[in-house]
């Protein structure tokens, strides 16, 4: 199983663009207003010295996962310990985004169909995925959903060009200041901190030594993405109205009409977003497998994938809403605790720590 430079660039970017400009663009808006698309900036810069640091802890142990080098660096015992809190994290993320998916496909497309069936649905391709397939399928699936993503993307900026009323971006930082940029900024640089994948993604990467150069990039082009994202929604509905939304990327998409005549366009925005959301669900499942299996020593990873499956499929079914996903989720628990903790502070320490023993190892 491995992963070209292409393919790892394909894979992490569908991931982050699909959630992103779909679950950040209304909380930045809600704390930053017209000023949001500078929040998406900010945090693009957070995301890059986060990715920064787990690229360099990664390129310590190169061919070893996060289940391997956390003991290395803190003990057998205490790694594992360590290593559980990204098993809850990752567990966790899977279960939300699978319902928030199933919600979203549910709420525009199939509205008299039962949301376990479309969880039940999207489970079994990840499934066949996996275990019929490897990382390396991923890796080619990424190629084909990747540019579509950033293409269909593109489109939307474009046939609404006509729409759009720069004004609404005024003023540019007079009504805001710095703490409701910075707060705005928040929840798009935690979604960026997914790039904790290079953690069990780097024993599979043919170039190791270029993963920072690439994780840097993938964040760049996030960040574009999603900043003009931002923007476009601002210039069609004002800083305020679609604060409410939910998914306000999807309005704007809904906005689009061109002589009468290109319009609809949504459904093809969905398509491609469900490929990414899709391909983003097949990595947490191999790594949430492939890490569990090495963290209880089963030789045969493909074996944990059933027990993942059922796992997160109890779990998905469990609220009873789609705000208790989406929101509660994301500004209860993600956002002041997993961010901070799972994707900054652990890092360091692990950077600290393992430091210090490179130190001690190399004196004797």
């Amino acid at each position: 199983m491995k992963l070209t430079r292409w393919q790892f660039f394909c894979v992490m970017t569908a991931l982050e663009v699909c959630m992103t400009i779909w679950l950040t663009i209304s909380p930045a808006l809600k704390a930053a207003r017209q000023d949001s698309w500078i929040s998406m900036l900010v945090g693009g810069l957070i995301g890059v010295g986060v990715g920064f640091l787990m690229a360099r802890i990664s390129l310590r142990y190169p061919d070893k996962t996060l289940i391997q080098f956390t003991e290395i660096i803190f003990g057998k015992w205490l790694g594992k310990c360590i290593s559980l809190l990204y098993f809850v994290t990752w567990y966790s993320v899977s279960a939300v985004v699978l319902r928030d998916a199933a919600d979203f496909l549910q709420t525009v497309l199939f509205r008299q169909t039962p949301i376990y069936i479309l969880i039940a649905v999207v489970l079994m391709l990840m499934l066949y995925i996996n275990y019929r397939g490897n990382l390396s399928t991923m890796g080619r699936f990424g190629e084909i959903a990747c540019p579509l993503l950033l293409v269909v993307i593109a489109f939307t900026f474009i046939f609404n060009f006509n729409n759009i009323q720069p004004n609404f971006i005024l003023p540019v930082f007079a009504d805001t200041g710095i703490p409701s940029i910075v707060k705005g900024s928040v929840t798009y640089a935690s979604f960026l901190g997914e790039t904790y994948f290079i953690f069990m993604l780097m024993p599979f990467l043919v170039s190791k030594k270029k993963s920072t150069i690439d994780l840097f990039l993938i964040i760049v082009t996030t960040t574009i993405t999603v900043t003009l994202a931002v923007t476009l929604v601002i210039m069609i509905y004002g800083p305020y109205y679609p604060a409410n939304f939910l998914y306000p990327y999807f309005f704007a998409v809904r906005f689009i009409s061109v002589l009468e005549f290109i319009e609809n366009m949504d459904i093809w925005v969905i398509l491609v977003w469900v490929l990414a959301v899709y391909l983003k669900l097949s990595l947490y499942m191999f790594i949430c497998s492939y890490g569990t299996a090495q963290w209880l020593g089963i030789k045969n990873w493909k074996k944990v994938i059933w027990y993942f499956a059922a796992i997160i499929f109890v779990a998905s079914v469990l609220p009873p809403n789609i705000a208790l996903v989406s929101e509660d989720y994301a500004q209860k628990l993600w956002v002041p605790y997993i961010f901070p903790i799972v994707m900054i502070g652990i890092p360091i320490l692990m950077y600290v720590v393992g430091s210090m023993r490179r130190k001690s190892f190399a004196n004797n």
